[in-house]
């Protein structure tokens, strides 16, 4: 029998505190709406799963390991039974490192978003009652391709309503003896409506989340799906403006939203899967020597402290450090990777901003009547463009080198879609 907990706790930061999302310092002037962490737990006899749901950026790759194994070690469930997302907001604290875009706000992260998340986790654990599942989907378009084609050909963000998008937008219900444990609503969209403003807030989602919470009368969650390449359809012809935009997004999303949770018909008990497996994605060869010390002379001449300039550099930089070692390097980056079934739903977590395309294809070919892909969960990497959209260049395939030393290669959507298909299949054996 599956049971069920929710947990809801905030995570506000304090006003001052350095915004990010983007690449200018913002200091928090107001707070629009207060930034919450969910968790929801999952037990099934012996099989058990957190999914949380946190109104942040990103989680950072080194702290997000070392809160994983304390949740881990104080529930005493498998640390690949924990599933720690991040719903985007441009409007929140420095979670993570991304060099010319933002440090680690340490004080923040220890202080407030750690202990806060471990507490919704265990007050999750402690909530699990008898639940049934309700589940339902369809089209929204809300959001947009962001990928703007500019007249000579360059790439820019804004809206390109000829791109890749994914318009499937999902619905779980879990349903106790007492009405709604939680709902989860699951969309890929950039959460930026708000644009470079100076104030806490969830952003649209925040704006879906509380109309769906005050129509449906249960706790909702959100978790961003392959919003890569996918940004908000909004009626300036951008994807990020100010903070009135965050509310045309938001209710228009709502809409769709509870449109989708009105057709769920029926509630039935669900079996908790998890299935591993290992995701292997090849790295571009490390370019030689000269040609790093080359571009990283370009890059002076270029002057000036641009984030793109400052990443780049950083990536450079790593590059150097590993030819100058004179040691065998990684060709591959192989990690273990964990997928979530629930009933007729499977949720497959990545540590990257993924393009739409891989929702798009994983969906077709899963053979599960509901794929749902997490971007931003268990740390951050860089964006993971499809193999079509690295020829045309912009910011996202630029910012691969986010990663570190190594970039993925243009291919590595071909591998990374093949990899979770085959786990999908295990579950099915």
């Amino acid at each position: 029998m599956l049971y069920a907990g929710h947990s809801r706790k905030d995570i506000t930061p304090p006003l001052g505190t350095i915004l990010f999302g983007y690449p200018n310092r913002r200091p928090a002037k107001e707070v629009l709406d207060p930034l919450t962490v969910d968790a929801l737990a999952l037990r099934d006899g012996e099989k058990f799963a957190i999914i949380v749901s946190a109104a942040i950026l990103l989680f950072d790759n080194d702290r997000v390991k070392l809160l994983r194994a304390r949740i881990s070690e104080e529930i005493g469930i498998p640390v690949e039974s924990l599933f720690l997302h991040a719903i985007h907001t441009h409007s929140g604290p420095e979670s993570g490192l991304i060099p010319g875009w933002s440090s680690v706000n340490e004080e923040y992260c220890q202080q407030i978003l750690e202990p806060t998340t471990l507490e919704a986790c265990k007050e999750a654990w402690a909530n699990l009652e008898p639940a049934q599942l309700g589940v339902a989907s369809g089209n929204s378009d809300a959001a947009v391709n962001r990928r703007q084609v500019f007249r000579d050909g360059t790439i820019g963000l804004g809206q390109n309503p000829w791109g890749t998008f994914d318009p499937n937008m999902t619905v779980l219900t879990l349903r106790g003896e007492n009405g709604i444990i939680a709902n989860l609503v699951h969309y890929g969209c950039h959460c930026t409506a708000a644009g470079a403003n100076d104030e806490i807030t969830r952003d649209w989602a925040g704006v879906m989340i509380d109309r769906m919470e005050e129509i449906t009368g249960g706790k909702t969650m959100f978790i961003n799906g392959c919003e890569g390449d996918v940004g908000p359809r909004l009626s300036n012809g951008s994807t990020a403006h100010s903070t009135p935009y965050l509310f045309e997004m938001g209710e228009r999303a709502a809409h769709d939203a509870v449109r989708i949770w009105n057709t769920i018909r029926e509630y039935r008990d669900a079996e908790l899967q998890l299935q591993s497996g290992t995701q292997a994605l090849d790295y571009c060869p490390l370019p030689d020597r000269e040609a790093v010390i080359a571009e990283m002379e370009n890059i002076r001449t270029r002057g000036g402290l641009e984030a793109m300039n400052v990443l780049q550099m950083t990536h450079l930089e790593k590059v150097l450090e590993v030819l100058d070692s004179n040691q065998d390097y990684p060709r591959q980056r192989v990690t273990r990777q964990t997928v979530l079934k629930l009933g007729p739903v499977v949720f497959i977590p990545f540590e990257y901003e993924m393009f739409c395309g891989v929702s798009l294809r994983l969906r077709e070919h899963s053979g599960m009547p509901y794929t749902l892909c997490m971007s931003n969960t268990n740390g951050y990497l860089s964006y993971f463009p499809t193999k079509d959209q690295i020829p045309l260049g912009g910011y996202e395939i630029e910012d691969r080198k986010a990663a570190g030393a190594f970039v993925l290669a243009d291919y590595a959507d071909d591998q990374i879609v093949e990899a979770n298909l085959q786990i999908i299949d295990a579950m099915k054996k």
